[in-house]
């Protein structure tokens, strides 16, 4: 029972005169427990005054607590246990503190929750990571009010055909499922726009450079049959990691086979309107989506042969 209960319990029996099996009822506990209460409020004057000095001491404990929790998380602590943060505060604070309060107060207090980690990579957010993509979200989104018509474009492969991960199974039976791979594999290349339209590759080849040359060449005649001057409100979005340089013009790719100077030269031939993502900004790319909505499930549940020919 809190100490906000009994204040109340307290109150309705020995000010509103209400009678003790009645206040027992509404607080769902026994009688007898009720009466020892009430009991010890009239042989102790002060009984109200300790009662409330009881629990501005548990607030001032629990908001003490609190400050020292959100500095953790003010500093990116990794706070990984309750006992971890309970050592923490009976090291700093005089009071005592239980593994089972810490947890109240982060939890019903705090609003966290226990969550699986999340593996990234060392630098991805590390400050000049997250000012590059602040600065492309920045960019991104005026291009979007002005009306721009953006074609995010990525590549992937498939190497099997069936990518259930889970599925029910009846107690005592074994949960395994074989799987086919798909070889040679199949490459995939993809653009897709703002207003949902999606231009697919398919292909038994590895991407590399001259793929992706025969990608965007493609591309740019579907365009141009489409709209002549598509150029003017288009951009294409690549992703991006890591910094070249092509005749003194400084150019982040990602890819292997897009970090040559033969890549930025067949782009700039093409007059490609080029943006690139802010480093490991893969929620800016539609195509992340659209390769897992693609990989989810059995892509060839009627077992049709396959193969090169």
């Amino acid at each position: 029972m809190s100490l906000q209960e009994k204040i109340a319990i307290a109150h309705q029996v020995l000010v509103k005169f209400q009678p003790q099996k009645d206040v027992a009822k509404e607080y769902r506990i026994g009688p007898s427990v009720v009466t020892k209460l009430i009991k010890k409020a009239r042989s102790n004057a002060a009984f109200f005054e300790e009662l409330m000095a009881k629990d501005e001491a548990k607030d001032r404990k629990k908001q003490e607590a609190m400050e020292i929790i959100e500095d953790m998380i003010t500093n990116n602590a990794v706070i990984h246990s309750a006992n971890q943060v309970t050592g923490k505060l009976n090291r700093k604070l005089p009071h005592k503190y239980k593994r089972r309060q810490v947890r109240s107060i982060m939890k019903d207090d705090m609003c966290m929750r226990y969550r699986k980690i999340q593996v990234v990579a060392l630098h991805t957010n590390s400050m000049k990571n997250r000012i590059l993509r602040q600065q492309f979200a920045i960019q991104l989104v005026n291009l979007l009010n002005q009306g721009k018509r953006i074609i995010n474009v990525d590549e992937s492969w498939v190497n099997m055909s069936d990518y259930r991960r889970m599925k029910w199974r009846a107690h005592g039976n074994n949960n395994s499922l074989a799987k086919t791979q798909v070889s040679p594999r199949i490459s995939m290349i993809i653009g897709i726009e703002t207003t949902g339209a999606v231009y697919l590759s398919l292909l038994q080849a590895n991407n590399d450079s001259r793929t992706m040359e025969l990608f965007f060449k493609s591309l740019v005649r579907k365009l141009d049959s489409e709209r002549a001057n598509w150029r003017k409100n288009t951009v294409i979005l690549l992703d991006n990691v890591s910094i070249i340089h092509s005749h003194s013009h400084p150019i982040q790719l990602q890819a292997p086979y897009h970090a040559s100077s033969a890549a930025y030269d067949m782009m700039a031939g093409l007059r490609l309107p080029i943006l690139f993502t802010g480093t490991h900004s893969y929620d800016a790319s539609p195509c992340e989506l659209w390769f897992a909505h693609f990989k989810n499930g059995d892509l060839n549940p009627n077992r049709v042969k396959t193969g090169k020919r």
